[in-house]
This record gives structure tokens, C-alpha cells and sequence, in this order.
């Protein structure tokens, strides 16, 4: 058995302020504030698992403004550009500029767009909503408002060279704990009050604004977080951290982490974690260095696994990975080759394929009922507008989906089995298809869920025949494909919508339940109680099970042998202090119960394994069962580790076999917000 691999803050040692992190082609590319050690600006580094970083360099060399300051960079990637946000001043007038280049570590070149006009513009940051739409978010000063200081704001791009140069006010200071200094002289003296480093978030229509606010010299200083369900209102947004009773989510902890802050957010290397990736004081306050955390929602409350000092389980990894380094590793097949001629691509390649076969596919080996692919891919030849390059969903060598970028109408086509017309849907007008985008494909039983970039395309089906397999497709022309990977898993946030005229849900809930390949047992009770699957519902992006009498437990359909269970769960009621709710895994020859239950003092978390004598571990101290917790069960050598939150709970041995997970109550409800099962 291999062993677990951990990781230990910081990941990258030397100075790297202001870490920003995005995620190109499979790889992870990271920039931060200030000159780098080659005497350009802006270091950027390299990794392919948020651990271990290579020095590519600085973003741009030379300066192409003279000033002593460039601060928090941040990259955005767009139809074959990479665009490159920045402050650049004395420290007491900045502003924002954009620098562009044609991959990923530069040389990046200043635009001569200035995109603010405030004596104070910092901290940039690209957020693009579901519809397409992008703002920039930034901060600047507010020197009228009750709290004097610097706070953050949005605006919308016209381009991403321009703004609508309407910013509007988001999180203005309103606490004491971000309080920058209580008597700044630079500024007159005044009480000065600091938020800053805007990472902007959406979740299940919820906005979230993560900031930095206060001095990282005051042990309240750190990350908290803002949200509003309307992006374009006029009102600041509402901040969930007074500093008193409510705590930013990152901040120090004396004697261990100084200084935690100015934050940016990626999907680890399974591609459905969160990382919160930051920055922290070396222990002689020589510099900042770059540290990453788990980051995660409990119903709409956002926290952070850290600032974290001690040894963490890394990442995890896909299940099955391929940077296309060589053909014969992978077998491609005789229409596929492998070319790596991009300079930034060293070491790694993109699987070619040159062929003018009507149908040319190459299969991932990997089966499963529910899966996560990403995979970048781009044009290189095609003929006629009907040559297109895509993907294939399909079982055993039977397709079941086959969806087509058509780079000669900007169209993508998509063939479902047993539909007769195929289906064609618009792509944006100066969509490229001649460079890198990528695609997102969530599997779930019958559910398949489509994404193209951050909003040039998304869809959401229910098929007639679950698929298994993935392969990468082209029709009549030569196409490239970059940075596979496929893990196995799911996550489910019951966001379902009966009104999207893009999801086919068939108004019954059990069937429903059961494309998404969940099994619902039957509840033990009497006769005249509700049926199994009444007690089941879906409201308001929860999944609630409704029944005081007898138990329930809903199976998914997915056995593993090593994984990461997690669910988001709340008790709504139970009918006496019998009543109890929580978490199965069961196997052949085992079934490991876990409840959360109560001794009328404390909470804790009761498991009874067929195997072992049953054993009971404290839950966190001021634990409300009728709030969102997230419960976290890491299984790995058959050690079944056990987590609630921040808080790790213990761990129990259990015997090497395949499981599903579940989720059951007996005499209680509950609310689940989230369920998320990946293997590892």
C-alpha cells in the first residue's frame, strides 16, 4: 500500500507576497507582488500539486513603468491571452494597469491601458459570472465614509482593457478589528481602517467576497468574507466577521502563524476541492511566504482548514492523470502523436490527433458510474464546417454522448443516443477555437454536466444509458488536447432546477434520486405512515428527509476502496432523545455506522463497526446539531480518519474491502447541503 502523502505550511518558502494561483492545461501557476531575484517584476512559479513549485522566472522584465512599488498580481486567461492585473505606484498613488501575454510565465507586456482613475487603485481581481458577465474588483480609498480607509469595490469590464468607470462600494470598514492604525500620520492622523485583496466566489447562487483586513502586526488581523445574492446591487454587501463573537476565518495564531492574508482560491489537483492559497510571515518576519488550506462551505457559511502548521493530508490527486510526456507510455494509437513544441510545455505535450477518419476516438482506460474529467483542447486543421473535436461519453465501445466543438461555425454539436436530431448551441462570437479552452464533464450516473471555460457554454442532461467511459474525439480534422484528468467521484449541492430548460428532471423525486444513482431503502414503519420516498425532498438546494418514525438510509451508488467522504449536514428536529442521524458506509462483510448523538452535555460522534466494539469521539466544543456542520471521513490503508471541520475527531481500522457511503437517520430530520464522495 502506498503511503499517505502529506504536506507541511509553507509550500514555497522564499518570499512570495500576495500569492495568486490559476490553473492552466493541468498545471498550477502561481505569481506574486514585487521584484524578483532576476530583476524583472512579478516571480511566477510552476506545480503540478500545489506542493512542490519551479522558479520560471519574473512576468516582466523590465519594469515597463518606473516606480518603486507593483503589487498583487493576478492572471486571467481568455481566448488564447493571458492578462496580467496590477498596481504599480509610490505606495501613495497607485493605479491598476493590465500587461498581456501568449502563455502562462510571460514575458508579459504592459498594454498602456490604465484601467482606474482613482489616486488609489489597488489589489485587481477578475470575477466572471454565470451569464458571462465580468467585473473587476478592486480597492481603494474612502476618506468621507464614518470609517476611514481603504475598502473594496466592483465595477463591470467593458473589455479587458476597460471598465464601465461606475465602481460601486462592497465591503467598507465597520469593525474595529480592521483597523489599519489608530493614528496614521501619513494620512493626518486619523483612525485608518484597511480591507483589501478581494477573491470573489459563487455557490449555489450565493456571491461570496473573501478580503484581508487590519494590520498583520495585530493579532486580529486576517481573512474574512462577504455575500449578497444580487452582484449588481447598490448596497455594500453583508460581512459575516465582527471580530467579537464572529472570527475571519484566517487569521494568526501567536507563537504559530503571524500574519495570514491576501488570499486567492483554486480547485486542487482532483479538480473538486477548494484551496484557499495565501500568504504568511516567515518566523523571523524575513518575508511572506506562500501557504495553502482547504477551503469549504457549510450550508452558506465559508471556512478554512487552517492557517494550518501542522503536517496536512496533500491535495488529492486525480485518479488517473496525463500530461501526454510520451505516445508509447499512453498508447494513443496510430492517429494520435504526441507534441510538445511550446516552449512553456517542457515537459509535458499535447496528444495530437491528425487524422481525416470520420470518427478517430482514444479512450481513458478508467470505468465508473460517476466521474470528473477536465481536459484543455484547441483546433489545428479542419476543412469544412462539418469537422469538429470533442469528447465521447460511452459504455463498453457504445456511445451514449458525443459532444463536438465545430471550429468552422463557432457551434458545438452534441449526439445523444436513441435522440434522432442532433442538438447545436452558439458559441460566443470571438470564441477561438484555435486555442487552449477547457472542458469541465461531470458524470453522475445518468446526470452529465457540461461546462466549457467559465461561461462560454454549460449544460446539464439526464441520459437513458449511464456511461462509463471517456474518449477524446475528432471528426475529419487534426486537433490537440492538454492536461487530462479524470477523477472518480462526485459532488452533489441538490441545486436542482425543474425551470432550466437545460436540465430534465421528471418531477419524481425517487426517480430522480435514482438517475443521480442513489438507492433509497425502505423506512421502517407502520403501514400508515408516509412512503419511503415522500419523506424524501428537494427545497431550497437542500436535500430533507421528513419522518419521525422508523429510519431511512439513501446509498450512492459507488463502491471504493480508499476515498474521501463529506457531507454538509443539519439536524431539523428528532422526536425524542432516541432519535439520531448521520453517516454509513457499508461494505460485504461490514457496515460502519456513524451518528452524532448527545449525552444531554456533550456531542460526539458514536460508530459502531461490525468488526470493532463501538467507540465514541467528542465533537468540537460549543457543537449545535442545528446548524451546517461538515463532516469529513478520510479512508486510506484502512484507517478510517475522522473529521469534524477544523477539528480532527480520531480514527478507527477497518478491513480493506469496497464500500458505498450513505446517509441515515432513525426518528430524526435533517438537512443535507452538500454530499461529496472522491476516490484517493
Amino acid at each position: 500500500m502506498l503511503p499517505e502523502k502529506n504536506y507541511l505550511n509553507p509550500v514555497f518558502k522564499q518570499n512570495f507576497p500576495d500569492p495568486f494561483v490559476w490553473k492552466f492545461c493541468g498545471e498550477f501557476w502561481a505569481i506574486c507582488t514585487g521584484f524578483w531575484h532576476d530583476g524583472g517584476v512579478f516571480g511566477i512559479l510552476r506545480s503540478r500539486d500545489l506542493i512542490n513549485w519551479s522558479d520560471c522566472g519574473s512576468a516582466i522584465n523590465p519594469p515597463p513603468i518606473a516606480a518603486p512599488y507593483y503589487w498583487a498580481p493576478e492572471v486571467f486567461y481568455e481566448n488564447g491571452k493571458f492578462y496580467l492585473y496590477y498596481s504599480v505606484g509610490n505606495e501613495e498613488l497607485m493605479e491598476l494597469r493590465v500587461a498581456v501575454a501568449d502563455r502562462p510565465d510571460g514575458k508579459y507586456f504592459d498594454s498602456g491601458s490604465r484601467l482606474t482613475h482613482e489616486s488609489f487603485a489597488i489589489d485587481a481581481h477578475v470575477f466572471v459570472d454565470t451569464n458571462g458577465t465580468k467585473y473587476l474588483f478592486y480597492a481603494t480609498d474612502f476618506l468621507e465614509h464614518a470609517q476611514i480607509g481603504t475598502g473594496t469595490v466592483r465595477d463591470k469590464m467593458l473589455s479587458p482593457f476597460s471598465l464601465a468607470g461606475k465602481p460601486q462600494p462592497v465591503t467598507r470598514a465597520k469593525f474595529n478589528w480592521q483597523v489599519y492604525d489608530p493614528n496614521r500620520a501619513s494620512k493626518g492622523g486619523v483612525r485608518w481602517h484597511t480591507i483589501e485583496g478581494s477573491a470573489v466566489l459563487k455557490r449555489k447562487n450565493l456571491y461570496y467576497q473573501m478580503f484581508s483586513g487590519g494590520n498583520w502586526q495585530n493579532v486580529s488581523y486576517g481573512v474574512s468574507y462577504a455575500t449578497t445574492r444580487d452582484i449588481e446591487q447598490a448596497e455594500e454587501w453583508q460581512q459575516r466577521a465582527n471580530g467579537e463573537t464572529v472570527f475571519p476565518i484566517l487569521r494568526t495564531i501567536p507563537g504559530k502563524v503571524v500574519g495570514p492574508g491576501h488570499n486567492s482560491v483554486v480547485r486542487g489537483t482532483d479538480n473538486f476541492q477548494l484551496y484557499c492559497v495565501y500568504h504568511r510571515w516567515a518566523d523571523d518576519l524575513s518575508g511572506r511566504q506562500m501557504a495553502i488550506d482547504r477551503l469549504d462551505f457549510a450550508g452558506e457559511r465559508m471556512f478554512v482548514i487552517g492557517a494550518s502548521f501542522e503536517s496536512q493530508p496533500a491535495p488529492n490527486a486525480p485518479t488517473f492523470q496525463d500530461f501526454f510526456n510520451t505516445k508509447t507510455e499512453q498508447g494513443l494509437g496510430q492517429n494520435w502523436e504526441i507534441e510538445n513544441d511550446e516552449e512553456w510545455l517542457t515537459g509535458s505535450g499535447a496528444a495530437i490527433s491528425n487524422s481525416a477518419l470520420e470518427n478517430v476516438e482514444t479512450n481513458c482506460r478508467l470505468t465508473a458510474s460517476s466521474f470528473l474529467v477536465e481536459v484543455s483542447a484547441k483546433s489545428i486543421e479542419y476543412t469544412t464546417n462539418n469537422c469538429g473535436y470533442g469528447f465521447c461519453l460511452k459504455k463498453n465501445d457504445e456511445v451514449i454522448l458525443r459532444c463536438l466543438i465545430l471550429p468552422g461555425t463557432k457551434q458545438i454539436e452534441i449526439f445523444e443516443q436513441d435522440v434522432y436530431e442532433q442538438q447545436i448551441f452558439k458559441l460566443p462570437e470571438d470564441f477561438d477555437p484555435q486555442v487552449f479552452h477547457l472542458w469541465r464533464v461531470e458524470v453522475d450516473n445518468l446526470i452529465v454536466r457540461l461546462r466549457l471555460d467559465e461561461a462560454a457554454f454549460q449544460i446539464e442532461k439526464n441520459l437513458k444509458t449511464a456511461p462509463e467511459k471517456f474518449a477524446l474525439a475528432t471528426r475529419t480534422m487534426s486537433a490537440a488536447f492538454a492536461g487530462f484528468s479524470m477523477t472518480i467521484g462526485f459532488e452533489e449541492l441538490f441545486n436542482w432546477d425543474k425551470n432550466h430548460s437545460n436540465r430534465c428532471l421528471s418531477g419524481n423525486l425517487a426517480d430522480d434520486l435514482t438517475s443521480r444513482g442513489w438507492q433509497i431503502e425502505k423506512i421502517l414503519q407502520k403501514k400508515s405512515a408516509k412512503t419511503p420516498t415522500a419523506a424524501w425532498k428537494i427545497q431550497d438546494n437542500f436535500l430533507q428527509f421528513e419522518s419521525f418514525e422508523g429510519s431511512a438510509i439513501i446509498f450512492k451508488n459507488l463502491l471504493l476502496t480508499d476515498f474521501e467522504f463529506i457531507v454538509n449536514i443539519r439536524l431539523a428536529q428528532q422526536k425524542n432523545d432516541s432519535g439520531n442521524y448521520g453517516f454509513v458506509m457499508r461494505g460485504k462483510s461490514d457496515e460502519i455506522i456513524l451518528t452524532i448523538e448527545s449525552d444531554n452535555e456533550n456531542y460526539f460522534l458514536h460508530v459502531i463497526n461490525s468488526d470493532t466494539e463501538a467507540k465514541q469521539f467528542a465533537l468540537p466544543d460549543g457543537f449545535d446539531p442545528k446548524e451546517f456542520h461538515q463532516f469529513r471521513f478520510r479512508l486510506k490503508n484502512q484507517l478510517l480518519h475522522l473529521h469534524c471541520e477544523n477539528a480532527s475527531l480520531g480514527e478507527i481500522e477497518v478491513g480493506l474491502i469496497e464500500r458505498q457511503v450513505g446517509l441515515y437517520l432513525s426518528k430524526a430530520e435533517a438537512v443535507f447541503d452538500m454530499v461529496r464522495l472522491t476516490a484517493i
